[in-house]
């Protein structure tokens, strides 16, 4: 539950940017134009392959290259609208992300994978809140929308995975109810 949540977390919330940058990218200075992508293409890459490592243990090889593969749709989404230079910085820190995750994924032992996607979640959120901060002040239109309601939907979003999370470890760490009768015959 909690991979899934996480998978859908990174989709949604790269096609929100997506939709959020729409005609906004262009115009940014050259540092915005090249970081932003970059950022976030390495962040939602880098949690994408963790999480599919995890669902695919001990396949290194195939969970490599289905987290290249869907963080490539990813960082598409994410650097369209930086132009050329922010495609491609995109597909660039999105490949090396995925293939950083992936391996981080297969290493874990299984009582710190839930530690470890939080943190990815929380550092992917963190990032892509930054790059929208950062599309306010180059972009005087953006001025005017409040950062707020992305905040709480962020915020919302992280608790919904924490909670999946920590009810996924409770449910894993409880241990198994053994009988307590003696059958004595």
């Amino acid at each position: 539950m909690l991979l899934a949540m996480n998978m859908m977390l990174i989709a949604g919330y790269s096609i929100y940017f997506s939709y959020a940058s729409r005609g906004k990218g262009e115009g940014a200075s050259g540092a915005a134009a090249k970081c932003i992508p970059m950022l976030l293409g390495m962040t939602s890459s880098l949690t994408l392959g963790l999480v599919t490592a995890l669902l695919m243990t001990d396949k290194l090889a195939l969970s490599t290259i289905v987290s290249i593969v869907l963080s490539a749709g990813a960082a598409y989404l994410i650097g369209k609208n930086y132009g050329l230079n922010g495609l491609i910085e995109a597909q660039a820190s999105s490949l090396m992300g995925a293939m950083m995750g992936a391996m981080l994924g297969v290493m874990l032992s299984s009582n710190e994978e839930t530690m470890m996607v939080l943190a990815m979640d929380m550092i992917y959120l963190a990032s892509l809140y930054g790059a929208r901060a950062w599309q306010a002040k180059e972009n005087q239109a953006l001025l005017n929308q409040k950062l707020t309601p992305l905040l709480i939907t962020m915020c919302v979003s992280f608790c919904l995975v924490a909670a999946a999370g920590f009810l996924q470890s409770a449910s894993i760490e409880a241990p198994a109810e053994e009988s307590s009768h003696d059958h004595m015959h």
